[in-house]
Order: structure tokens, then C-alpha cells, then sequence
């Protein structure tokens, strides 16, 4: 979802329920976005690849704490409690620095090991 959709989805700020059906939804980000929709409390993914995931409604429960209904189904305290303790670390894993993620020319490697680094830069002084 573009940073463009997201804007468009800000505006419906009533919105109460959602239905996504066949919309090529693969990924747990993928629905966290969906989060600025604060009014949200029924939400439904059908016919998606998420969809056969055996946590998706987990995940729902645990970021969306608004939704009383999933897929037509009740969320329950056993629900939440079930959610909290399987994602309990997902927010301190999500803010920590990713190292895989792609890194501008003028910083280091991030997964440069201090011996790689030295090689590089020696190699670099005797061809120079």
C-alpha cells in the first residue's frame, strides 16, 4: 500500500468495517497500515495469501485494538490475551534498525565485520 493510499484512507474517518477480498494482501505490513483507520471495528480479509496464515487474526487483534469482529467473528478477552502474549516483543522488533535494509553509498556496510572493513580499506591503500 503507497504512502498515496494511505493518505486516501485517512479521509474515511468514520469507517467502521472493512471487507478485502481478492486484493492481493501478502503481508502482516501490509495490514498494519490500516492502523490509521482508528474507527475501524470489523474487518474482514478473504481470498487473500495472508489469509492462510495461521496468526492473521492474532496480528488483527494485537494492532488493531478497536476491532470487536474479524472475518465474522467475535474478537474475545481470550483473543487479546492470546495477541498481547504472542506479539508482546513485535513493536521493540519493529523499531529496531533493520540491517538488511538497502544503505546509502557513504555509510558502512551494516553486517561489515571490523576484519572485512580493514581488508577492504588496506586493499584500496596498496592498489592506490
Amino acid at each position: 500500500m503507497s504512502h498515496s493510499n494511505l493518505s486516501k484512507l485517512k479521509r474515511f474517518q468514520k469507517l467502521k468495517k472493512l471487507i478485502f477480498s481478492d486484493n492481493n494482501i501478502h503481508s502482516f505490513i501490509q495490514i498494519s497500515k490500516l492502523e490509521v483507520l482508528t474507527t475501524l471495528n470489523s474487518l474482514t480479509i478473504e481470498n487473500n495469501e495472508v489469509s492462510n496464515t495461521v496468526l492473521v487474526r492474532t496480528f488483527i487483534v494485537y494492532r488493531f485494538p478497536n476491532v470487536t469482529e474479524i472475518n465474522s467473528s467475535i474478537v474475545t478477552d481470550s483473543d487479546r490475551l492470546k495477541a498481547r502474549q504472542q506479539f508482546q516483543h513485535f513493536d521493540k522488533i519493529l523499531s529496531t534498525p533493520n540491517i538488511f535494509s538497502p544503505v546509502s553509498p557513504f555509510q558502512g556496510n551494516p553486517i561489515e565485520t571490523d576484519s572485512a572493513r580493514e581488508a577492504r580499506h588496506s586493499g584500496r591503500k596498496q592498489g592506490g
